[in-house]
């Protein structure tokens, strides 16, 4: 696979998570809370005010759009972010609008109220491979490794390890000594099946 392929492969990653049952359901209820706070004057307003009072790092809520993957991201951590003054809005702002006071009341409340819900979004932004047995979500640690497996294994290794080492602007800088060693077999595999085909050039050019 070329190397300018990893983006794509990443954003491929990205999007099967996404698709997961359980990411999937996560984005939802951020969307519905965003949603609401977009839509709704005076609940957006108060949030505002709470969010510039508690000094929240990144801002406000951020939409997730499909066909932007990053944006999957930012709109689960804007709303991890905004957790308290979220929770704030709801327990102790009385500024709302009692039109908006039965929506929030039968739906959004019982989203941000939930604090097994913030956990859950904290483990899809954060888990990473080395930390996923410890996430209580067996079935999305299960299907999280089985995403990455699968594209995982469309790179190929030696030749990614290789091209890190000849790239002029890194030449191996800070391989540990095991890798190197690797490397050398690489060149050698290489150098060998290009001897077989009496073209040890092509081994020097890559």
């Amino acid at each position: 696979m070329p190397i300018h392929c990893i983006d794509h492969q990443i954003n491929l990653i990205i999007t099967d998570i996404c698709n997961l049952p359980f990411a999937k359901n996560l984005l939802k209820k951020c969307m519905k809370i965003v949603k609401f706070f977009k839509t709704s004057h005076k609940a957006g307003k108060t949030l505002r005010t709470e969010i510039l009072k508690n000094m929240v790092k990144g801002g406000g809520l951020k939409s997730y759009v499909k066909t932007c993957w990053s944006t999957a991201f930012d709109c689960a951590n804007s709303v991890l972010s905004c957790e308290t003054t979220l929770k704030n809005v709801i327990y102790y702002n009385k500024q709302i609008a009692v039109q908006d006071a039965d929506i929030l009341n039968n739906d959004i409340k019982k989203i941000i109220s939930n604090q097994h819900f913030y956990v859950n979004l904290e483990e899809l932004l954060y888990a990473t491979i080395k930390n996923l047995p410890e996430i209580r979500q067996v079935s999305f640690c299960k299907d999280y490794i089985e995403i990455f497996n699968k594209h995982w294994k469309q790179f190929d290794i030696e030749l990614y390890i290789l091209a890190f080492i000849l790239h002029p602007k890194y030449h191996g800088e800070e391989m540990k000594i095991s890798i190197f060693c690797k490397v050398i077999e690489y060149v050698q595999s290489w150098w060998n099946m290009t001897y077989k085909e009496n073209n040890e050039k092509i081994t020097f050019k890559i």
